[in-house]
Parts: structure tokens; C-alpha cells; sequence
């Protein structure tokens, strides 16, 4: 190696730290996305739910704005 100013050995023990940084933050944008998409998944089943369960007005009324009777 031409021009290389720092040793194999310096050059591994300053790399763990930030490896093991990146690694943290890998782990906390993987439990932030997950969590991201749980939420919306409960969302959606609630709102599915609550259609479902008649709760949703808007659903049973007809073209004349009278409600189904």
C-alpha cells in the first residue's frame, strides 16, 4: 500500500466503534419501520372493524341521502 499512514491494527481498532454505531442505528431505523408498519396495520384493521360493525354512517346511507329503511 502506497502512502498508507495508518497501521492494519489502528485501522481496526478505530473502525469498531463506528461499525458498532452503524449497527446500533441499522437496529433502530429496522424497530422504527416496524413499528411504523404495525400502526398502520392497526389502523386499517379499526377502520375495517368499525365499517364491518355498522359504526360508519355514511356507509348505509343511499343516493337521496336517506338512510336505508
Amino acid at each position: 500500500m502506497h502512502g498508507a499512514l495508518v497501521s492494519n491494527r489502528d485501522r481496526s481498532r478505530a473502525a469498531g466503534p463506528d461499525r458498532r454505531r452503524c449497527a446500533v442505528a441499522w437496529w433502530i431505523w429496522l424497530v422504527v419501520v416496524i413499528a411504523a408498519v404495525a400502526a398502520v396495520a392497526m389502523v386499517t384493521l379499526a377502520v375495517q372493524a368499525g365499517r364491518r360493525s355498522g359504526t360508519v354512517i355514511a356507509v348505509r346511507r343511499r343516493r337521496g341521502g336517506k338512510g336505508a329503511r
